[in-house]
């Protein structure tokens, strides 16, 4: 997507095992998303997202909040990752849901 941006920290990251997953990011003033296809359509997967603010300027209750959807439908809203985990601090989100057919999540 031409509209997004990616960046990397070498911060170190709380609350994980897995530190690296949190430092490489993706980000935009505008919507945007991830598509995964391959799934059973027919099933139940449980969805992991994770998120850390690694922005210090961005390390404030309310300065990044968004919505969630998949394949279309609203999951969340309102979420904060600087108020649920802190700055520099992993914070994952499960969730149980179908794919869409022909077996695709589409995450934005």
């Amino acid at each position: 997507d031409s509209n997004t941006q990616t960046s990397r920290s070498s911060a170190s990251v709380a609350n994980t095992n897995t530190p690296q997953y949190f430092q490489s990011h993706r980000y935009s003033s505008r919507s945007f998303g991830y598509k995964f296809d391959g799934f059973d359509s027919s099933k139940t997967y449980t969805v992991e997202l994770g998120f850390a603010e690694m922005y210090r300027q961005n390390c404030r209750n309310g300065s990044r909040v968004f919505d969630l959807q998949v394949n279309g439908n609203g999951i969340k809203s309102n979420i904060d990752v600087f108020a649920s985990g802190g700055c520099e601090t992993a914070y994952t989100m499960s969730f149980n849901l179908r794919p869409s057919s022909p077996g695709s999540f589409v995450i934005q």
